[in-house]
Parts: C-alpha cells; sequence; structure tokens
C-alpha cells in the first residue's frame, strides 16, 4: 500500500490517501509515482498536487528524507518532506533538511538519569530569557501529563 500527499498552493499536507500497490505498479511492476497522483486525481481533484510520500533513503528519485505527516512541507528543489519549524529560534541544518537548535543538540542524559524517568526537551521561553540555555531535563511523568483521553 503506497500513501499519498495532497499538497495546498503552499506545498504543505493537508491530507494523505492510501493508494494499492496494484494501482502504482508500472507494466513492468517497479513502483510508478506519476500512475498514483493520476489515481489520485482521478478520485479526488484535477486540480490538487500529490506527491508519494517515502522514506527509503535508497530510493534515488522517491527517496524523500521523511514520511509526510499534515503540516509537513514538501520542499521541491531538494525533493524531501520536511517537518515545520518546531521552535521560533530555530534554523535549518546546513543540507536543508533537519531543524536544529540554536545552542547545539541536546545533551546526552546518562543511563541512571534515563532509568530514573528524565527527558532532554527544548524550553524555547528559557531559550528567550538566556541564549546560552534551552535545552532542560525533565520528569517525563511532567512533560507528558496523562490526559482524560487514555482513562
Amino acid at each position: 500500500m503506497a500513501i499519498f500527499a495532497q499538497l495546498n498552493s503552499d506545498n504543505v499536507v493537508v491530507s494523505l490517501t492510501f493508494v494499492p500497490d496494484e494501482i502504482i505498479l508500472d507494466e513492468e511492476g517497479k513502483e510508478n509515482e506519476n500512475l498514483g497522483i493520476k489515481y489520485c486525481k482521478k478520485m479526488f481533484n484535477e486540480n490538487v498536487n500529490w506527491k508519494l510520500t517515502s522514506n527509503d533513503k535508497n530510493d534515488p528519485i522517491l527517496g524523500r528524507h521523511l514520511y509526510a505527516l499534515v503540516g509537513f512541507e514538501y520542499i521541491e528543489n531538494l525533493n524531501i518532506f520536511r517537518e515545520p519549524k518546531p521552535y521560533s529560534s530555530w534554523k535549518l541544518s546546513e543540507d536543508g533538511l533537519n531543524w536544529a537548535s540554536p545552542i547545539g543538540v541536546a545533551p546526552f542524559l546518562t543511563q541512571e538519569q534515563k532509568n530514573s524517568g528524565l527527558a532532554c526537551m527544548w524550553n524555547e521561553d528559557l531559550y528567550q530569557l538566556d541564549n546560552n540555555s534551552g535545552w532542560e531535563i525533565v520528569s517525563i511523568k511532567d512533560a507528558f501529563p496523562r490526559s482524560h483521553i487514555f482513562k
């Protein structure tokens, strides 16, 4: 089953749809994105842009870095899907594939910290107060409190 992403005029993913494998296989049995796009346009709308979503980095044509999710952006010149910018202070990495904090990667946690239920999370407010900080070690329980949804 292939997954196709519907893009709006800004190349932002607005929906995803499944397309059966037999629809996108050409006469040689190879995956053909254009067949899936043709199917999606016929099923949904001729005037909508569609892209096959894949993270197969071994595929030079369709290795699109990340599987697309609603809200992701398709970057045409890189032929990839990229997640939305997570925080106002974050910048793109040199290769344009990922977002990076302005102070580098999160500090590594010790095994003891991990076993204690701690996680390292970005705090944009902390960064805005002091541009030398931003990563903080927090309790997973506090960072991801249980919701009434899971009752």
